[in-house]
């Protein structure tokens, strides 16, 4: 008995070991004379089903025989279990090797190294964390920075106190939040609805503001230079693809007073570009008069002050800025275009600071 368990824990490797041959005593099946290890033992397994099938043909034969020779009930009911026995012998030798060879002919085969082309993957390497993307659904955010510096978006608030609130929470908590963009002080930040499609070419909304094809000294609408040639980047005012929402501002302004547009959307703006509801106009006394009387609050912006106006069915936000008031859309870019100051903080509706009168 021990015998045949090392017998047993030794056919792996003999198997797995170089191909040995060997020269049959006498035939076997139709294998040749010379042969390995491999091919014997796959060998002996045919012919092993072979004989289990001989020798089942065999019992049913003979188990007959007594059935029909005995009159005795007993050898009868004998001779009837050895033929079911048989039969049931035959079926489980034939269908052990078609499932098996169903399975994988391999299975049939004494040849493990087969084993050695069996090709296991590597595990997955996980992908590298990234940041979130960028918000879009429209809603106050706020985003953090956790311990391995990649950047979380806050959940969407509805509005900016409760943005403050849940960022002063977790703020005290030791939570690093990201300021957005990084080089400003914005800590919570608006993500508004895309604003309408621009309006159409150079010439075209040119004659929309002032009724011709310059614009340069008209009166009460005009703009300050003529459009920049291609390559242009300086000395030259656009307002091609300029949305119709900011020129029907200007023309409200126009039906008042004298405006004239210094800055649209021709290169050279940080915040400027096609599509975007956001222009500059020129200082003069007359429209920063108009501008604080119709505003309806003010608010400081960086060394200056800023007006809030509804023009054209739109809010706008007037920034002094130097030399000429930078006005964009509500809600566009930029603290200043909000109803809210440098930190996110909502404003107080109809109020004016000190140092912005109206």
């Amino acid at each position: 008995m021990k015998f045949f368990w090392l017998l047993l824990l030794g056919l792996p490797k003999m198997a797995l070991a170089a191909p040995a041959v060997y020269n049959l005593l006498a035939p076997l099946g139709g294998m040749p004379s010379s042969v390995t290890m491999t091919s014997y033992l796959g060998g002996i397994l045919i012919v092993v089903i072979g004989v289990a099938g001989v020798l089942a043909v065999v019992m049913i034969v003979v188990c007959g025989i007594q059935l029909v020779g005995s009159p005795s009930v007993s050898q009868r009911t004998a001779s009837k279990e050895c033929i079911w026995n048989a039969i049931i012998g035959l079926a489980l030798a034939i269908g052990s090797w078609v499932l098996l060879n169903t399975i994988n002919p391999d299975l049939l085969k004494s040849d493990l190294t087969s084993m050695a082309n069996i090709g296991v993957s590597a595990p997955a390497i996980p992908p590298a964390p990234t940041n979130d993307p960028m918000p879009t659904k429209a809603g106050f955010y706020y985003r953090t920075k956790d311990g391995s510096g990649i950047i979380r978006n806050s959940p969407r608030f509805s509005t900016s106190e409760n943005c403050l609130g849940a960022k002063t929470k977790e703020a005290s908590l030791g939570v690093i939040i990201e300021k957005t963009p990084p080089s400003s002080d914005t800590e919570c930040f608006e993500i508004v609805e895309p604003s309408q499609a621009p309006s159409g070419g150079e010439l075209a909304n040119r004659n929309y503001l002032c009724g011709n094809d310059s614009c340069v000294g008209s009166s009460p609408l005009s703009i300050n230079k003529p459009s920049c040639k291609p390559g242009q980047v300086s000395d030259c005012t656009n307002v091609n693809l300029l949305p119709t929402s900011a020129m029907d501002a200007v023309k409200a302004i126009a039906a008042s007073t004298v405006v004239k547009i210094t800055g649209g959307t021709e290169p050279g703006h940080a915040s400027h570009g096609p599509g975007k509801p956001i222009f500059d106009l020129g200082l003069s006394t007359t429209l920063n008069t108009w501008v604080r009387t119709h505003s309806t609050m003010s608010a400081s912006s960086f060394q200056n002050c800023r007006y809030r106006l509804t023009l054209a069915g739109n809010v706008w936000w007037f920034t002094l800025e130097g030399n000429h008031w930078h006005t964009c859309k509500l809600n566009e870019p930029g603290w200043y275009c909000k109803d809210s100051d440098k930190l996110g903080k909502s404003l107080s509706a109809g109020t004016y600071v000190s140092q912005c009168p109206k």
